[in-house]
């Protein structure tokens, strides 16, 4: 998939519409309640032979009752799902809404390997709250569009207005993910208007929330991968792990083991909650921490606090490992066991940017741990390598 067609379409990627829109001609033969809105256009291309087999069926979105049916239809026949919505009420475009549910699998898939579930309360919030304040907000958000909306939006009054509109009913979220923001990992919500994101982005600063920034290009579309990883091979899980220890108390980051949600995962014991409120890694931080340490009495902490700006920086450090046997015949009983550890498994070292509003200062300490720990691992294994070839 190209990032032109995502851009283009406006699909997530794992969305079923993505490739494949709903054809209105085939849903209303299998469903004849859809025919009276669908609209047959036949090609007006002459080099057609068979115009008829390039026809294309058209909808009018702004019939609340052709929305409404083909809602239906796309329930029952991708999701066997059937539903009975007032005609005054809001009816959810399925492609659309569909769309919001992938955004939030991939938020998720960041955060947790158990199964995740959703339904009013659980692992995330998603919400789709009434935008406007009142009937005069409604009018003025129509004779503020430069042309007419795609498709009618029919709601009842306490679905479509509340007081203070959209941006306070998200305010209200915001304050409650302080309350619950240890028993729900996301809470999302989709806006209605463009300035909204603005009043909320400033609320959110308020409230000291750090926000993760993301390109102009792709802001329409989803965050920036958050992830970044990398392979070793050799030696167990738990050397591994001890030299990532090593390693990030030796960048001053403090570490604590745990889990990333809110129940137990299987590889709990292999994450590493990261926190650092210092770039220690640059060039220009190593050599002025150099600098002071050798003149001064100070712990490295402390001089790192007196020569370093502050940074807000959160990360975890998963480790999983991948059975890797590099011999086809079985282990003879005299054989060494530390002769072979070292050839049985490929080990991923995971880092997950959590908390922190500078993209370039995650990814620059990833890319520092890693030169370093793979030029650690290197010599740990040649000294492995030493002690058991040694007579």
């Amino acid at each position: 998939m190209s990032k032109r067609k995502l851009v283009e379409t406006g699909m997530h990627p794992n969305n079923p519409y993505f490739s494949n829109p709903p054809d209105f001609v085939a849903l209303a033969q299998l469903y004849p309640s859809l025919a009276p809105f669908v609209t047959v256009k036949k090609s007006s291309d002459p080099s057609q032979s068979n115009p008829d087999s390039d026809a294309r069926g058209i909808i009018n979105f702004q019939d609340p009752s052709a929305l409404r049916e083909l809602t239906y239809c796309l329930l029952r026949k991708d999701f066997s799902i059937d539903l009975d919505i007032p005609l005054d009420s809001l009816c959810p475009p399925i492609p659309n809404r569909l769309n919001y549910i992938c955004w939030i699998e991939d938020l998720l898939d960041n955060e947790f390997t158990k199964k995740i579930r959703g339904i009013d309360i659980f692992d995330f919030c998603m919400c789709n709250p009434p935008f406007y304040k009142d009937e005069q907000d409604i009018q003025d958000s129509l004779e503020g569009k430069e042309g007419q909306p795609s498709a009618v939006c029919k709601g009842t009054t306490n679905e479509m207005m509340t007081t203070g509109g959209e941006t306070q009913f998200v305010k209200q979220m915001v304050d409650e993910s302080v309350t619950h923001g240890q028993q729900i990992c996301w809470y999302t919500s989709m806006l209605g208007k463009r300035t909204s994101v603005d009043t909320v982005i400033a609320y959110l600063k308020e409230k000291n929330a750090s926000m993760q920034h993301i390109s102009n290009k792709m802001i329409k579309l989803t965050p920036p991968k958050t992830i970044l990883s990398f392979r070793c091979e050799g030696s167990t899980v738990e050397t591994i792990i001890h030299g990532a220890e090593d390693l990030l108390d030796t960048l001053l980051i403090e570490r604590r083991s745990g889990v990333a949600g809110a129940q137990m995962e299987p590889l709990a014991a292999r994450v590493l909650h990261c926190t650092t409120d210092r770039n220690t890694w640059s060039r220009a931080a190593r050599r002025a921490l150099a600098r002071q340490s050798a003149s001064g009495s100070k712990t490295p902490k402390e001089v790192a606090e007196s020569v370093l700006s502050p940074v807000v920086l959160e990360f975890d450090v998963r480790f999983s490992s991948t059975p890797q046997l590099t011999s086809a015949e079985p282990q003879s009983s005299s054989t060494p066991q530390s002769a072979a550890e070292p050839d049985q498994a490929s080990h991923t070292i995971e880092f997950t940017w959590t908390v922190g509003e500078d993209r370039d200062l995650f990814e620059s300490c990833f890319l520092h741990f890693r030169s370093r720990f793979q030029q650690d691992h290197a010599t740990r294994m040649q000294t492995l390598t030493g002690k058991i070839q040694a007579p």
